[in-house]
């Protein structure tokens, strides 16, 4: 969420999931602009970073786990 003079001017949404038919975890990603992907993200752990790949870029997530 972003806020200009006090009032929200764009918003954005992640949302990770599986995907059992092609073994790997997906990355949806929602805005107010609209400007979304055609298809979500793929991709797999790799010790605790969680690498993604789309069509339109790659990107490598670190989470840390517990």
């Amino acid at each position: 969420m972003q806020e200009q003079d006090g009032k929200v001017n764009y918003r954005a949404y992640q949302v990770f999931g599986r995907s059992e038919d092609r073994q790997a975890y997906t990355f949806h990603l929602f805005d107010s602009f609209g400007a979304n992907p055609a298809s979500p993200a793929h991709g797999s752990w790799k010790d605790n970073v969680l690498n993604l790949e789309q069509d339109s870029y790659t990107a490598s997530y670190l989470l840390p786990l517990s």
